[in-house]
């Protein structure tokens, strides 16, 4: 779980970025190498699929130079790595409705979003382009693997976890949560006093 770390890496400045490279190689060296002395690191955030630099992760996408923008980020993910690191992509697409659903959804409640749904589409068009999206990762990082979310969906921990190549088995996952309708989504974001939150939860 990386998202915090994909934040901080698209807003801090450039010469905190060493300190962020020390953090990461410290957060990972306890964990056991290879006998060859090397080790994977797998850094894993839904934040990293899409984010660009800047405060306001959802500036940026609708200025024309989002694709620049997109190649920046990379370029410090790939800037934290050691240069001689091989570096391999795991993508999984979601069908673009229901992950732009599902998307809006999450942005509406958590009051980062305030426009319909239609104008979040138009706004961040760049996101649904998961061929662009997947050469531009492909470019600065290194080759991608590219999975449907549907392929994974009826086991997804444990479906995810065979794909990677990592030899874990969970006997419980997780239960995946349906997004509500769009209008209970905008009831549910309307401004509240504590006791109609509670009544409408």
């Amino acid at each position: 779980d990386h998202n915090a770390f994909a934040h901080r890496l698209a807003t801090c400045a450039d010469d905190e970025l060493p300190l962020l490279r020390e953090l990461l190689t410290r957060g990972s060296a306890g964990l056991g190498a290879r006998p060859d002395g090397g080790a994977t690191l797998l850094l894993s955030a839904e934040e990293l699929s899409t984010r660009i630099c800047g405060l306001d992760p959802w500036a940026g996408f609708d200025d024309g130079a989002y694709w620049e923008h997109r190649r920046q980020y990379l370029a410090r993910v790939r800037g934290l790595l050691p240069a001689a690191a091989q570096v391999e992509v795991f993508v999984c697409f979601r069908d673009h409705e229901s992950y732009a659903h599902a998307l809006y959804a999450t942005k509406v409640l958590s009051g980062k979003v305030h426009c319909s749904f239609t104008e979040f589409v138009r706004r961040c068009a760049p996101i649904f382009d998961y061929g662009r999206q997947a050469q531009v990762l492909a470019e600065v990082l290194g080759p991608v693997h590219a999975q449907s979310f549907e392929n994974l969906r009826g086991d997804l921990v444990n479906r995810s976890f065979a794909w990677l190549g990592l030899p874990l088995h969970v006997e419980r996952t997780p239960r995946l949560r349906p997004t509500p309708a769009l209008d209970l989504i905008h009831w549910l974001a309307r401004p509240a006093d504590q006791r109609e939150r509670e009544r409408r939860a």
